[in-house]
């Protein structure tokens, strides 16, 4: 408390271990006191991301209209995706509010949709959303939709797709959102994406369709909806593995009666 007050009765430029040691004291009326103190740009600069880095819920306003740039790197890191990424709801609403951009790019050319979806920060990634966060891949061709359907977040691929996201986007691996649902055995969402014409047999790099994700992670009800949108139990990855050949190895009743109905199961899974 002593360090804290020199620092605000010394009026200089404000280093940021000085800044942050304010902050992390969380006493209100020294924070006032800091900002009503700041001298520059750097000064305001460092109070913002110290604020934003302890997890402020209410950002103060007055750093906004003293000129702080909301958008500008906090060491290394953006303030917005910094608090998307940690999962901070009132923070991320308290950064629109003042402006950030929601759609900038970070580590790994990740927004800040990119992360909250990542890291299943449900709330978080319906706001962005809402605030225009767009479908953006990062450097791996992974975009908020394929995490969302992977994680089970209905509301943001519902929400997403609304606003125009592709289905058949694929990542650099040749992943899409429906092949990682189904491998998931995230029924509601495969059904959500098999809805808005998710091609149900795209295969990723080595071949394999949701349909043969779906049997190998041993999902019987996800791979009886693919089947029932037209899901080729034939169709063979670069192993020479069919749906059909991985569930008579199985050799378990449900995957039997699952494709009975379609030929003979055995005969048909010895051929394939």
């Amino acid at each position: 408390m002593e360090v804290a007050a020199v620092l605000l009765e010394r009026q200089a430029d404000f280093e940021k271990a000085e800044v942050d040691l304010v902050f992390a004291l969380d006493d209100t009326h020294l924070k006032r006191m800091l900002i009503n103190a700041a001298v520059d740009a750097q000064d305001i600069h460092n109070i913002g991301c110290a604020s934003v880095h302890q997890g402020e819920h209410k950002i103060p306003v007055k750093l906004r209209t003293l000129g702080w740039q909301v958008d500008q790197s906090c060491s290394g890191q953006l303030p917005l995706i910094g608090a998307a990424k940690m999962g901070r709801l009132e923070q991320v609403q308290a950064l629109l509010d003042m402006g950030a951009s929601v759609n900038l790019l970070g580590e790994q050319n990740c927004s800040a949709l990119c992360w909250s979806t990542r890291r299943n920060h449900v709330s978080v990634s319906h706001l962005l959303i809402e605030a225009g966060a767009k479908n953006l891949p990062d450097t791996q061709g992974n975009t908020p939709l394929m995490f969302a359907a992977s994680q089970g977040d209905k509301q943001s691929v519902k929400a997403l797709l609304e606003r125009g996201a592709s289905p058949s986007e694929q990542s650099q691996s040749g992943s899409h959102a429906l092949l990682l649902a189904a491998s998931a055995g995230q029924l509601a969402i495969v059904r959500q994406l098999l809805e808005r014409s998710a091609p149900v047999d795209l295969k990723n790099n080595v071949g394999d369709t949701p349909l043969i994700l779906a049997v190998r992670d041993n999902q019987p009800d996800v791979a009886a909806l693919l089947l029932q949108h037209g899901a080729s139990a034939r169709a063979r990855n670069d192993r020479l593995e069919s749906a059909r050949s991985l569930a008579a190895d199985k050799d378990d009743q449900r995957w039997m009666e699952l494709f009975e109905n379609r030929g003979s199961f055995w005969t048909l899974a010895t051929r394939d």
